[in-house]
C-alpha cells in the first residue's frame, strides 16, 4: 500500500510530499465514482438487476454495470469521458468530492 509520496523537479513542481492518502483511495476507478454519483437513479436500479440475474458474472462487474448504464441513455455513448463530454456526469455530485480536493492540492503551485 502507498503511504506517502515525493516528487520533485517534474513538470512544474519542484517539491511535493503527500503523506495522508486516507482521504482519498487511489485503487477506486473512474467507474466506481461515476457509479456512486448515478445512485438513486432508476436506471441503476435497472442495471444492478441486469448484472444479478445473470448466469455468468464479467470479469470486470464495474465495467459492466457503467457500459450497461451507459447504454440506457439519451445520449449514447460507450465512455464516461463522452458522457462528461456531453455533461451527463454530475461532477458536482458527492462521490467525487475526495477527487476534486486530492487533485487540487496536488495542483503545482505554478498553476495557483
Amino acid at each position: 500500500m502507498i503511504q506517502s509520496i515525493a516528487i520533485q523537479n517534474f513538470r512544474g513542481i519542484t517539491h511535493l510530499d503527500m503523506n495522508d492518502f486516507r482521504k482519498v483511495n487511489l485503487l477506486v476507478g473512474i467507474e466506481q465514482l461515476f457509479l456512486d454519483s448515478a445512485q438513486r437513479d432508476r436506471v441503476l436500479d435497472c442495471v444492478e438487476k441486469f448484472v444479478e440475474c445473470l448466469p455468468q458474472k464479467p470479469k470486470e462487474i464495474l465495467k459492466a454495470k457503467t457500459q450497461a448504464y451507459l447504454s440506457a441513455q439519451p445520449n449514447l455513448v460507450h465512455r464516461i469521458g463522452l458522457a462528461a463530454r456531453n455533461g451527463d456526469v454530475n461532477f458536482d455530485h458527492v462521490a467525487f468530492s475526495e477527487l476534486k480536493t486530492f487533485l487540487l492540492e496536488f495542483k503545482p503551485p505554478s498553476l495557483s
